[in-house]
């Protein structure tokens, strides 16, 4: 990969950070300017403490199955999408996402491979 490719990635990613952290600083009712300022700081701090290293994030099923959808998944009795949904104020279909992406990753986790 080229120098200006990466250093493009560089800069989406740290901009990327910035502006998820401001949107979650306004979901926890900040005001906005106070938000983008922290999640500016954020980006910052992340290029001086990691700048120069090289990583790669790894997609981490536990990780990405939020407590909810944990929650939800314990919950399923085989029958009640449709009070998981009202309960969760989710779409029975929503629900029956949660609960396929959770099965996929209890399966997988417990089932050996072959190789």
């Amino acid at each position: 990969m080229k120098e200006s490719q990466m250093a493009s990635l560089r800069h989406e990613l740290l901009s990327d950070i910035a502006l998820r952290v401001a949107e979650f600083g306004k979901d926890f009712n900040l005001p906005d300017d106070a938000a983008e300022q922290m999640g500016w700081m954020l980006a910052d701090h992340l290029a001086e403490q990691w700048g120069g290293h090289q990583m790669n994030f790894p997609k981490d099923v536990k990780f990405t199955l939020t407590k909810r959808d944990m929650e939800i998944y314990e919950q399923f009795k085989g029958t009640n999408h449709w009070e998981l949904a009202k309960q969760y104020k989710m779409s029975t279909r929503a629900i029956y996402k949660v609960i396929a992406r959770a099965r996929k990753h209890y399966v997988d986790e417990r089932q050996p491979t072959l190789f």
